[in-house]
């Protein structure tokens, strides 16, 4: 088991809703969300693999909202991960305390183009105390744009440096990103 501790409870199995919605395609179409928490600081998300033959740019990224999140200023990364050690492509920030429950916020960034047959994370930020997050659950991704691997997570000062990994086709969070196919 990784330096996160997964919590054996009760898993909510809920559509992907997006507000406001960019233009693009969503790359987590499926998700559950685990237990809530706020026990950890770091960064928290998941890595995902693209397809072979396909590139595309990434417009937005996103981050679930739940209940009692209030943080106007979380920060969001996207990355290239080469076996554990992160590049950051990309970071944007959100801002919590707005917009419904139970749903993405999104933040466009400067559109970052993602080579094909690679491996990237998409994580956010976590405060031990603050915002809660969800523990890791299943992830289902639209395989055209890419095929998550590892729930991961980063314990330290952000913007994250490393990724351990934990389930495979897990995410913590839940996060997301849009993209424009190529």
């Amino acid at each position: 088991m990784g330096l996160l501790r997964t919590r054996e409870r009760s898993r909510t199995s809920i559509p992907v809703n997006a507000f406001p919605t960019p233009p693009g395609s969503l790359l987590v179409t499926a998700q559950s969300i685990g237990s809530l928490r706020s026990d950890a600081s770091g960064a928290v998300g998941f890595s995902f693999g693209t397809p072979a033959s396909v590139n595309y740019t990434v417009t937005a990224l996103g981050m679930w909202r739940v209940a009692g999140n209030a943080n106007p200023a979380t920060h969001i990364y996207l990355a290239a991960d080469n076996a554990g050690a992160l590049t950051i492509l990309a970071t944007a920030v959100i801002d919590m305390s707005k917009g419904p429950i139970n749903a993405y916020r999104w933040a466009a960034i400067s559109p970052v183009t993602l080579p094909a047959n690679l491996q990237y994370a998409i994580m956010r930020e976590v405060v031990t105390g603050g915002d809660q997050w969800a523990d890791q659950a299943a992830i289902t991704g639209d395989a055209t744009i890419g095929t998550p691997i590892f729930a991961v997570y980063y314990l330290g000062a952000v913007p994250p440096t490393t990724a351990g990994n934990s389930a495979g086709g897990n995410s913590y969070g839940p996060v997301n990103m849009l993209v424009l196919r190529s």
